[in-house]
């Protein structure tokens, strides 16, 4: 029922956009203890309007009521518009940080996908071509928590042909169908790690990419 629900809020929410595409979705909710609690069966996507890119690296000034995480995640650019002829909807990866503040809050379906299930942000690597990226591999991507606690990815090699055909289903049922330039983001493969005042969050995405980072001022 609530996958449903899910879909109907999204869909009243692209309607009161009055047909403006947003720059970019994200996959949300693709763990399944979080999907049991909001009792789904399935990721969610939203919409993404503001773009806030940060170079790796950097280090934020945040308020300190922000609750401020980091997600590994992939960034995948749409080759085409959904509907047009073509092999392939993924023209290029790149490893991307999601930064998400938790202070938004809401429990409700309709109050997550209002923020864009907490979005302030991503922190994106250099883009390659489909054909030539290499399919992330368990324990990538890994990283540190400041306990120094390691974090890495136990699941599978992923398939992101996959995930995009089904995000555009999402994005198609919505009335708002994928466009050529859009971009996609992924979920976090690994648990959200803490971005707390003077510390910093460094993601390593394996061998033959360059590791990801940002920082916390205040």
């Amino acid at each position: 029922m609530s996958d449903a629900i899910a879909a109907q809020n999204l869909h009243e929410l692209m309607k009161s956009w009055s047909g403006a595409s947003p720059y970019a979705w994200k996959v949300a909710i693709n763990g399944e203890r979080g999907q049991r609690r909001l009792g789904l069966t399935h990721f969610v996507i939203a919409p993404l309007r503001e773009r806030i890119h940060l170079t790796s690296g950097i280090d934020v000034e945040f308020a300190p009521a922000q609750k401020i995480c980091v997600e590994a995640e992939v960034l995948v650019r749409i080759a085409r518009d959904d509907g047009e002829t073509g092999e392939s909807l993924i023209e290029a990866v790149a490893p991307c940080l999601e930064i998400v503040d938790y202070a938004l809050g809401g429990t409700s379906l309709r109050e997550l996908l209002a923020h864009s299930f907490f979005h302030a942000g991503i922190v994106p690597g250099k883009f390659i071509p489909a054909a030539e990226w290499r399919t992330l591999r368990a324990p990538y991507p890994r990283a540190q928590d400041d306990q120094g606690n390691t974090h890495a990815r136990e699941s599978a090699d992923d398939d992101l042909t996959e995930l995009i055909g089904e995000v555009a289903a999402l994005a198609r049922a919505a009335g708002a169908p994928l466009r050529r330039g859009q971009l996609v983001l992924s979920g976090s493969y690994i648990e959200p790690l803490p971005l707390r005042l003077g510390t910093t969050v460094e993601v390593d995405y394996g061998p033959e990419l360059p590791k990801l980072s940002v920082g916390r001022t205040s």
